[in-house]
């Protein structure tokens, strides 16, 4: 008997071992607790209908603003609405149709990687990019207002464009992010069968908060 109960002994450790490592860790129960508490997908239907919502619409975006791109800029080449000098040496307006776009789509992922991890220097580099992109896109502008030698409405649609393609890869990049996030997610759900983050995140949701009395006579 006393081998028997050895055995039955392993058998259950083993088990126990095995639900421990299918288990996901506390960092990524957190941060998928996260998403879904942001995005809020009702079910796991749901949450497939948005993954392919957020994908399409971000790839319309994407080649929408890029024919945009092509009509109002590449296609005019060196004409004169397309021709300004950067106050940084160098930087085109051409150079800044390029620059603009990749850019702020680059800080749009470092904030989201902040926000999702609770990580401070991410956002801090993030803020840094949207704010140069600021400037960069409005400075055709305000050139074209103090200097008497440029254009004002060539300055003004210059400044048009650019921000044009920074707020619209903005929005890309967003679309992008949430549709990859929610896939994690799912992905980490088939990875751990057993665990159901989906309703974790919807009981803490709807859970209520306890009355200040039931507090009181808790600690009582």
């Amino acid at each position: 008997m006393g081998a028997v109960e050895d055995a039955a002994e392993d058998a259950e450790s083993a088990v126990s071992s095995e639900d421990d490592v299918a288990m996901p860790s506390p960092q990524q129960l957190e941060i998928a607790e996260n998403i879904l508490n942001r995005l809020n997908p009702k079910d796991r239907h749901e949450l497939g209908k948005m993954i392919h919502h957020r994908s399409l619409t971000c790839g319309g975006i994407a080649a929408g603003l890029a024919i945009f791109w092509w009509l109002s800029i590449q296609r005019i080449g060196d004409d004169p609405i397309n021709q300004s000098e950067s106050l940084v040496k160098g930087i085109t307006f051409m150079t800044l149709s390029y620059l603009v776009p990749a850019v702020v789509f680059f800080a749009s992922i470092l904030n989201a990687a902040s926000r999702e991890k609770g990580q401070p220097g991410p956002a801090l580099i993030a803020g840094a990019m949207f704010l140069v992109m600021g400037f960069f896109s409005f400075e055709p502008l305000v050139m074209g207002l103090l200097d008497s030698t440029v254009e004002v409405g060539n300055a003004l649609w210059q400044t048009l464009r650019l921000t044009i393609l920074g707020v619209g890869f903005f929005f890309v990049a967003k679309l992008f992010i949430e549709a990859f996030l929610l896939n994690w997610v799912m992905r980490l759900e088939e990875a751990f069968s057993g665990m159901e983050i989906l309703a974790i995140a919807s009981q803490e949701m709807s859970a209520p908060e306890p009355e200040p009395e039931d507090a009181e006579q808790a600690d009582a």
